[in-house]
């Protein structure tokens, strides 16, 4: 609408509402030319108020009569208006060139009042309606080029929530196709949908579509649908919204509820009451429609029998269920048997109470044998455990004990072959640990494994394989493996001087072959450790093959074996088949004793020492009558003590020390009165936790630099729970100051540099930052942050559009971390890195922190676990700098640490890693060097995703997404000219990705650049730009389902809504401007973009445009 002031003429903006409630339903919006609107433009700034004489203004309108005339610069007619007192009054006439009728308006004051006519430039009617006041009033009729009506309206005028006159629509609403056939037949109440609404599919038939009652603009009763070919797809009665006494129900149902598949059988019925489901659901197979399970529900609660048959209509399923409180709240669970069936025959029984199985659970072969059977308490095993052969016969006979979430095996546990021979037993203790274990075959023994101490292994027919004494469950102390003539093939030792376990080879004539320390061989110590190996092979006594434990192998009784000198070489002793009494192994080097144990029925008591060869201590421990360790400790290769623990009789540790290869104390921790001390090998003190008893308790807490430079000092009343904590650098600078309470910083907090400038000043609550904090910059400007328990407050309106915060991990709750780089330097794990991977400033090394190390390697290989914390960027590209960049920590928020879980696997040897995980949240992944740029900074492009997990392999990255990506896209901009909005998009980065392709054919990229591609498959956006031609300035909008947004380049197929016109000329929605596609594709050539395929779809009524650019 277009005012004309009646005072000071003043140019004004020019809108046009379109109120129409599907835009793709009809083809011709109308709007101005952009010729006409110029020209109208230059008439309003001429216009003067009152009656006008004959005369020409600026060679282009004439007022004559209360009669305006304007011509275009061929001097054709293209507007005739009637006014009065300056204003546009009566009729309006618009022209288009060459004085064909555009439209016939009526005005009154001003404003459109009356009916109007809109025409196509072919003459044929387009629009016709009524105005008021310049809305909508009545009934309003749109056709097509061809005369076709494709909208029947009715406006009425209302006010809407500002107070401001509006059409709407109202009444029975209809549309159309282009083919005359009606396409929707709506009903409207004062703007809103109101009653039934039908739409029609675009087919032959014109078949119905749909049926849906709606209320207030929502859904709001009977529904029906239908398939394309006429089938009934669902039917019911839903709610969007509706208010139930005091209660708005929201996507609810009611009555019956069908929906069915394309060919016409039933796929689900619901039955629903009082808006919930309440009776049968009943689910039915694909494409035959047979039922294949029945639920019953009663208020949106499974309850009584549920159902299910199999292809054939068998019964192959049935349960039970009961709607129950708990925890004040109604809930369903199952209760009863349940049962379960195959083919007609019984497959399973379950017992089961308050929704979880308590009882015997029983399985069965098809032949109705009982196949398997066990007892559940509280939905956990809880007691015997059986299972049988098809022929009846007990295959495994177990015992469980429930610790309340899990269970683990107890006691005497037992397989059984098909003839019902034994073929392995075992003891557990119930808390996931086995004591022993014994196999069979075919009536001899296999072995016999005391876990972590003592193993025998057999040959076929009973005879001896190993003798080994186990350092832990998996490898060998000491001990001998045989070949099968009984001759000795392998030693197991620890020498003397050595700590690393040796495994010496052997020839069938006794002859040491080589000597492997930790599976690696070792030149410079072959010689001694040959010698070692060569006294213990020696010592081997082949009277041992003869000894009852291998003729006749039993856990039961005592057993004592000698050394072939007749020196002793161990004495142990079973009752009731668990190691039982003293067991003590010696040394054929030494004859010292290396292995002392105590067993009371197969749990430890008394005394425990390990030794190596020459009877140099490794560890020894004391253990309490109940079996708990008493005291543990640890030696060094030279027999040294370096650690000692204490603990109470519950097994709760109060003392610790550790020592320095020279006797010296490294570290005292008491438990019992929380004191500390840790001491450098010079004897400079490095830490310590002392408690000062005066008027009250104080706990003085400090740490030291080198040559006693203090480092941390804290001091807290034990009575009060108060005191204050300080923080030193090197030079002796105080670098942080903090109040506490409880040991947990509360109150003032201050944050220095080296030269004593304030950094930082703020105050924590119960260790959770809280209030305002304040950081100082280098000239001394604040930024004032806000907390509020911990949780830093982020006013949205400040947010960008992709904002991510990390809040998992205040800075407050890590007391201690390590750097990385304090482990190793940058230089040395660099070369572990994958190849295709350049890491951004060297991932801030310098600056990665970590906690909750684990780690576990051998000479070959290892892997490591920990948690980083980063407090920089850590970012990669990829596959070469400046191309694609990968941010790992994107939501770095102050106050709070960047963190995440890491798993690394490597190859010492090629020093490779083969595999690293690293458990992010969400990352950022940037275009560095490509035309499309962030459009509000002209930074790099760049979108974020939720991730599980980012896995660095040796030969390619892996992305494990997490199931909602949470995508987010920073809005872009090609070469300051084409704005992007990108909606949906997919990285591509994975090196040698294979089986990909663009999905538009002829896309303008070569296969070269395809294979090569890395950035983002954009399958979603919308796009606009402005073209510039001759003068005029017309806006584009475009689509787009396939857009590659590389590292270098940006390569599409766009879509433009409009009509193809006379000759190679286009015309784009809501336009009356013709575009030369010629003119077009020079344009955007003008701009940089290349590889320009323009054609029209008659099909989608859509320019199709192709493009390729780069940076």
């Amino acid at each position: 609408m277009i005012n004309i002031p009646s005072s000071k003429p003043k140019l004004r903006s020019v809108s046009l509402l379109l109120q129409t409630p599907n835009l793709m339903r009809f083809k011709n919006s109308f709007h101005y030319s952009l010729f006409f609107i110029l020209a109208l433009f230059a008439t309003m700034a001429s216009a003067q108020p009152g009656d006008y004489p004959p005369q020409q203004r600026n060679g282009d309108t004439i007022w004559k009569n209360n009669k305006m005339f304007v011509f275009n610069a061929a001097k054709e007619t293209i507007e005739i208006s009637e006014t009065k007192n300056g204003k546009k009054h009566g009729v309006q006439k618009l022209f288009y060139p060459k004085g064909i009728l555009s439209s016939v308006i009526h005005f009154k004051n001003g404003e459109k009042n009356g009916r109007y006519w809109l025409y196509n430039p072919t003459g044929n009617l387009r629009e016709k309606g009524k105005f008021k006041n310049g809305l909508n009033i009545n009934k309003k009729k749109t056709y097509d080029a061809s005369g076709i009506l494709l909208r029947n309206e009715i406006y009425i005028i209302e006010t809407n929530e500002e107070g401001k006159k509006v059409s709407v629509l109202d009444g029975r609403i209809k549309y159309y196709y282009n083919n005359g056939n009606i396409s929707q037949d709506y009903y409207y109440k004062k703007g809103k949908r109101d009653g039934v609404l039908k739409e029609y599919n675009r087919n032959k038939t014109n078949s119905l579509k749909s049926e849906v009652y709606y209320k207030n603009d929502l859904p709001h009763g009977a529904y029906t649908h239908y398939y394309y070919d006429g089938n009934l797809e669902r039917k019911g009665i839903y709610y969007q919204k509706i208010k139930v006494n005091d209660t708005i129900l929201k996507n609810v149902y009611d009555g019956e509820i069908i929906n069915n598949q394309p060919n016409g059988v039933r796929q689900r019925v619901e039955h629903w009451k009082n808006f919930m489901k309440n009776g049968t659901v009943e689910s039915f197979t694909s494409r035959t429609g047979e039922l294949y399970k029945r639920e019953n529900y009663t208020n949106n609660l499974k309850d009584g029998i549920e159902e299910r048959w199999d292809n054939t209509g068998k019964l192959n399923y049935q349960a039970y269920f009961e709607i129950a409180e708990v925890d004040n709240k109604l809930v369903s669970q199952q209760t009863g048997t349940e049962t379960t069936w195959q083919d007609g025959a019984l497959k399973k029984t379950a017992e089961w109470k308050n929704g979880l199985l308590n009882g015997v659970l029983n399985i069965y072969y098809s032949n109705g044998q009982l196949e398997k059977t066990m007892i559940y308490k509280d939905g956990v095993l809880d007691g015997k455990l059986q299972s049988f052969y098809n022929n009846g016969a007990l295959h495994q006979d177990f015992n469980y004990q429930s610790n309340g979430k899990d269970s683990e095996y107890i006691g005497w546990n037992k397989t059984y072959d098909e003839n019902g021979n034994l073929s392995h037993t075992f003891y557990a203790k119930g808390d996931g640990a086995n004591i022993i274990g014994q196999s069979f075959e075919n009536g001899f023994t296999k072995n016999i494994n005391v876990i972590g101490v003592f193993k025998l292994d057999f040959f076929p027919e009973q005879k001896l394989a190993s003798l080994l004494w186990m350092m832990n469950s998996s490898h060998p102390l000491y001990g001998y493996d045989f070949f099968s003539n009984q001759k000795p093939r392998r030693i197991h030792f620890i020498a003397e001087d050595n700590y690393q376990m040796q495994t010496a080879s052997l020839t069938q004539n006794g002859d040491v072959i080589q000597v492997l320390t930790n599976g690696t061989f070792e030149e410079e110590n072959q010689e001694s450790l040959k010698k070692t190996a060569i006294k213990i092979e020696r010592k081997s006594n082949p009277e041992w093959f003869n000894e009852d434990l291998i003729i006749n192998p039993k856990t039961q009784g005592k057993y004592k074996w000698k050394y072939a000198d007749g020196s002793p070489f161990f004495s142990i002793e079973f009752d009731k088949g668990l190691p039982h009494g003293k067991w003590t192994v010696y040394d054929a080097v030494s004859n010292d004793t290396i292995i002392h144990y105590e067993f009371e029925h197969g749990k430890p008591v008394g005394n425990w020492v390990k030794k190596k060869s020459g009877g140099i201590l490794i560890t020894s421990q004391k253990y309490y009558p109940n079996h708990n360790i008493k005291e543990a400790y640890q030696y060094d290769e030279f027999g040294t003590l370096i650690e000692l623990y204490k603990n109470d009789s519950l097994g709760k540790n109060h003392l610790h020390l550790a020592y320095y290869p020279n006797g010296k104390l490294k570290e005292m921790q008491n438990y019992s009165n929380n004191t500390s001390l840790q001491l450098a090998a010079t004897g400079d003190t490095l830490s310590s936790n002392l408690l000062r008893i005066k008027t009250d308790s104080i706990r003085i807490s400090k740490s030291f630099y080198s040559e006693n430079r203090l480092r941390n000092h804290r001091e807290i009343n034990l009575r009060t729970g108060m005191g204050e904590g300080r923080a030193y650098f090197e030079n002796g600078q105080m670098r942080t100051f903090h109040e506490m309470k409880n040991d947990e910083p509360n109150g003032v907090y201050e944050l220095y540099d080296e030269t004593g400038k304030l950094l930082t000043r703020g105050h924590f609550k119960e260790r959770k930052r809280d209030g305002e904090w304040i950081n100082f910059d280098a000239d001394g400007k604040e930024e004032i942050l806000h907390y509020k328990d911990g949780e830093i407050i982020i006013i949205a309106e400040d947010e960008d559009d992709c904002a991510c915060y990390d809040r998992s991990l205040p800075n407050e709750k890590i007391r201690f971390a390590q750097t990385l780089s304090s482990i190793s330097n940058y230089q040395k794990i660099s070369a572990y890195f994958p190849e295709y991977i350049i890491p951004f400033e060297g991932f801030n090394y310098e600056k990665i922190f970590f906690i909750n190390f684990r780690s576990d390697n051998d000479q070959s290989a290892g892997y490591s676990g920990m948690k980083l914390l980063l407090f920089e960027e850590f970012s990669f590209y990829l596959p070469l700098a400046k191309h694609i960049k990968i941010n790992l920590n994107p939501c770095k928020t102050d106050g709070y640490i960047s963190n995440f879980d890491a798993n690394f696997n490597y190859n010492v040897k090629t020093k490779k890693t083969f595999w690293v995980n690293l458990n992010t949240n969400r990352i950022a992944i940037s275009l560095e060097n490509s035309p499309l740029k962030n459009a509000s900074n002209n930074q790099e492009f760049t979108g974020y995703f939720d991730t599980k997990s980012v896995n660095l392999k040796e030969e390619k990255l892996e992305i494990d997404y997490a199931a909602d990506k949470n995508a987010c896209f920073t809005t872009g901009i090609i070469k300051d000219f084409l704005e992007v909005e990108v909606i949906k998009a997919e990285p591509r980065i994975e090196p040698q990705l294979e089986y990909w392709y663009p999905r538009i054919k002829d896309f303008p990229l070569i296969k070269n650049e395809i294979d090569k591609f890395y950035g983002f498959e954009i399958t979603e956006a919308n796009l606009k730009f402005d073209y510039s031609n001759n003068g005029k300035n017309i806006k584009l909008n475009a689509t787009t389902t396939e857009m590659l947004a590389g590292s270098n380049f940006v390569a599409a197929e766009i879509e433009i809504d409009g009509k193809k016109a006379d000759g190679n000329n286009f015309i784009p929605k809501n336009s009356n401007e013709t575009i030369n596609l010629e003119d077009l594709k020079r344009f955007l050539e003008s701009k940089d973009f290349y590889r320009i395929r323009i054609n029209f779809s008659e099909e989608k009524q859509k320019l199709i445009l192709q493009f390729y650019t780069e940076k």
